[in-house]
């Protein structure tokens, strides 16, 4: 937990580093937990997602098609892994051209749009752990409350 009862309700070292993230505190606990144990790459896309609506859309003329398309995503009936599944091959789809990245989106009712802030959301969730030394910088660097730690 984040509270020492022991200690009169002291901050636990994880109730420090919660504190210091502007996050809810369930978000706060999952991005720290995915740096500790090195998987923070699909816990940064889970955490965002969890602030967006779905990146998955239903038109209605092609509702059924588009839950056909959704559930080819699903993975152990959890809407997380279904949605990291999806943003990843949009990413994948992303790195081949911009063309690539919309058709992918089109083929599989994706939003751009939520996509985009999904991943704009999970850059500015790396950028608060690279601040409070949970991950490196974008130059590999360590920091510590802003502060490079090799010095």
């Amino acid at each position: 937990g984040a509270l020492d009862e022991a200690q009169e309700d002291s901050l636990t070292p994880l109730g420090y580093h919660l504190a210091t993230l502007p996050v809810d505190v369930r978000i706060g606990k999952m991005l720290i937990y995915g740096a500790i144990f090195g998987c923070i790459e699909p816990v940064l896309t889970m955490a965002a997602a969890m602030g967006f609506r779905s990146p998955f859309f239903s038109p209605i003329d092609k509702r059924e098609e588009a839950d056909k398309v959704r559930k080819s995503f699903g993975v152990a009936h959890s809407d997380h892994l279904t949605t990291l599944k999806a943003f990843d091959g949009w990413e994948a789809a992303k790195k081949q051209g911009r063309r690539q990245a919309s058709g992918f989106c089109q083929e599989n009712f994706l939003s751009r749009q939520t996509l985009e802030m999904i991943s704009e959301m999970r850059d500015q969730f790396k950028q608060l752990l690279s601040s409070i030394g949970f991950v490196p910088d974008k130059y590999g660097r360590t920091t510590r409350f802003g502060r490079d730690r090799d010095r």
